[in-house]
């Protein structure tokens, strides 16, 4: 984004990235005195891979999302596997704290430990209190629904809409929790589909919202997962469509770790057959998603909402076929399978960037969770919204785990942050998006003006910031001072954070936050 976002005063010399992304950080309210905070429309799709040309299918997407906004083309998913990405992009929270292990009850998805941690704390919960409406509607997480997750009865607390597949991917005779009542489905296309019936919900959704009150809409079609069940249409599109045989594929892994040793190389011709088949029945069960997509904004701008909605696109891991001689799946840390698409459209992004992050940078779909769970906490709605990650938000509660995280300044209650003050936050509230910056920019924001700000305690608690894994380090500086500024030199009027232009590589880098 080149320019100023709408409601900040210019300022110059942000790095694109760094602007776009704190224009989706204030995704929910752009600015205090904005008359109604911003939609928000997350599609969240399953399995689907960019490096093997997932996203080729999806022309309408690309067209409507990545031309008129940003595509993030070094995008990464927390881990590749289904319920622990989900389940970190609900709750801001990496699988090893999050606690979900792998897709089964006993690997906590969807178990009751979830549902009384994690779950309750995900952030329909905040939007929700914000009032905003939610909706969501598809697979949610791979064991909800089961007698020993709560069965359909279960809602996860704040979503006011519910429409849940119960169990993993399904196109046809599945069962559905609507607002914790069963719903059974058959194999009827008009009826039965279930991404056009998520679809279609959601558009029944937007004519009986309350124009009043902003909207938080998460879909979730079961494309492009197995079974891999392609409406009538688009059943027979694709057929001259092979995997490609390109880079590592059907490459010994003998220099791998002993998973990637242990498949048969090369690999015969059954297998490749079959991967092949796998590879085209994907890519057309997409094109659904694509047609979902495209009537989605459509019915936005029917009503009137596009222009004021963020729509976000992207995947809970990638999938790999034929790599390393491994004939379909993901749950490797390679490209293929931890790197997923990430497209997003709405006000103040500026059509058909594309945004080149550095290879050794990665941005997690935990951040989705994180840029509106770090929105909450500043967003003065009561003292439960805006503790810091490690702390309850009742007075003598004891401290909790929260948002991978933290806050930068304290914000009191009933007060909103508008734009100029929100790009403080990144520094640290996004420890794995900080990397955006290609360069050490000395990228810098205004302190928020606050009288109850300038107080010994907090100027000695806002001196200095530091990012260790990627050796980056932001210093609180008076209007007037260098960046090689002390830490301890400041003007509690008009302090600012800057990239410290000192701070060398990641292994050297050893300060802490005071």
């Amino acid at each position: 984004m080149e320019g100023p976002m709408r409601g900040a005063p210019a300022r110059g010399g942000l790095p694109s990235a760094l602007a776009l992304l704190a224009v989706l950080l204030t995704c929910c309210v752009r600015c205090a005195g904005s008359a109604r905070a911003s939609n928000v429309v997350l599609v969240l799709v399953d399995d689907q891979d960019v490096q093997l040309g997932g996203m080729n299918p999806m022309k309408k997407t690309k067209a409507l999302i990545g031309e008129t906004g940003a595509t993030f083309v070094n995008a990464f998913t927390v881990t590749p596997l289904c319920c622990p990405s989900r389940s970190s992009i609900l709750s801001g929270r990496y699988p090893h704290n999050h606690g979900v292990r792998n897709n089964s009850l006993s690997g906590n998805c969807s178990s009751l430990l979830w549902q009384k941690g994690p779950e309750s704390g995900a952030f329909p919960v905040y939007l929700n209190k914000l009032g905003y409406q939610t909706f969501f509607a598809g697979k949610y997480l791979n064991q909800y629904g089961g007698k020993d997750a709560g069965g359909v009865a279960h809602i996860p607390p704040g979503w006011d809409q519910w429409n849940a597949l119960v169990g993993n991917s399904q196109y046809y005779n599945y069962t559905l929790s609507v607002n914790g009542k069963e719903e059974k489905h058959g194999d009827n296309y008009e009826k039965d589909y279930l991404t056009d019936l998520i679809l279609n919900r959601s558009l029944h959704f937007l004519d009986d919202r309350s124009p009043q009150h902003p909207f938080f809409i998460m879909l979730s079609p079961p494309a492009p997962h197995s079974p891999w069940t392609a409406a009538p249409q688009y059943g027979k599109e694709f057929s001259n469509v092979k995997a490609p045989r390109d880079g590592s594929f059907d490459k010994p892994g003998k220099d791998k770790h002993w998973l990637l040793r242990q498949p048969p190389n090369p690999m015969s011709n059954s297998s490749l057959v079959y991967l092949d088949d796998a590879y085209r029945r994907r890519w057309q069960t997409l094109l659904s998603v694509d047609d979902m997509v495209e009537k989605l904004v459509k019915k936005l701008e029917s009503v009137k909402e596009l222009n004021d909605t963020y729509i976000f696109y992207t995947s809970d891991n990638g999938y790999h076929t034929g790599q390393f001689s491994l004939p379909i799946d993901k749950r490797q840390l390679y490209d293929f399978d931890i790197r997923v698409p990430l497209l997003v459209r709405g006000p103040g992004i500026k059509p058909n960037q594309t945004l080149q992050v550095g290879r050794r940078c990665v941005m997690f779909l935990g951040s989705f969770s994180l840029k509106l769970h770090v929105f909450l906490f500043f967003s003065g709605s009561g003292s439960a919204h805006r503790p810091g990650p490690h702390h309850s938000g009742h007075s003598g509660g004891e401290p909790v785990h929260r948002e991978h995280g933290r806050t930068v300044l304290p914000v009191p209650d009933g007060q909103l942050l508008p734009h100029t003050q929100i790009h403080l936050l990144l520094w640290n509230a996004f420890p794995n998006l900080t990397c955006l910056f290609r360069r050490r920019l000395c990228a810098t924001e205004r302190r928020v003006r606050s009288s109850s700000w300038n107080t010994p305690e907090n100027a000695n608690r806002h001196r200095i910031l530091t990012v260790p894994k990627w050796g980056l380090e932001f210093l609180n500086v008076s209007r007037t001072a260098s960046a090689k500024t002390p830490a301890t030199t400041r003007t509690p009027a008009s302090g600012r954070w800057t990239a410290s232009r000192t701070c060398s590589t990641a292994s050297s880098q050893t300060a802490s936050p005071s």
